[in-house]
């Protein structure tokens, strides 16, 4: 019986998918930072309100690391591997980490314009906007 669907008919891709710049490594990069801080400030928690903070933080350090990794390896499934550059240094005051969740959402909503504009990487950086959105609320409202 022949085969109706054979694959050595199928069109071959071509060598390069396509080349992106290096502001999608710089993007991941800065996330992976983000992650890194966010669960120092969640290792530093004390005193009053801890508790929530401690578990808002745990709760972004957790997940956002996979989405970053997730969103990556989309990109670098169509473009290549891409340059990361990373150099982050880490602050143990967690009286700042509101303060930076905020500047971190900040960045993602700004630098989103500049990274692959395909809806399924869009999407991707979507999620993470939720997360911190999230994370904010529970920072700014649970105690």
């Amino acid at each position: 019986m022949a085969n109706a669907y054979n694959i050595m008919n199928l069109p071959k891709p071509p060598k390069s998918m396509g080349s992106k710049s290096s502001k999608e490594g710089e993007f991941i990069s800065y996330l992976l930072g983000c992650s890194m801080q966010v669960h120092v400030y969640h290792l530093c928690t004390k005193g009053a309100g801890a508790f929530a903070m401690h578990m808002a933080l745990g709760g972004l350090y957790d997940a956002l690391p996979d989405m970053v990794d997730a969103l990556a390896e989309s990109i670098q499934g169509k473009y290549g591997i891409l340059k990361y550059d990373y150099s982050h240094s880490v602050d143990s005051n967690v009286g700042n980490a509101l303060t930076y969740v905020k500047k971190c959402l900040s960045y993602v909503e700004t630098e989103r314009k500049a990274i692959c504009s395909e809806t399924y990487v869009q999407n991707q950086v979507d999620e993470i906007v939720a997360l911190f959105y999230t994370t904010i609320y529970k920072l700014e409202n649970l105690q």
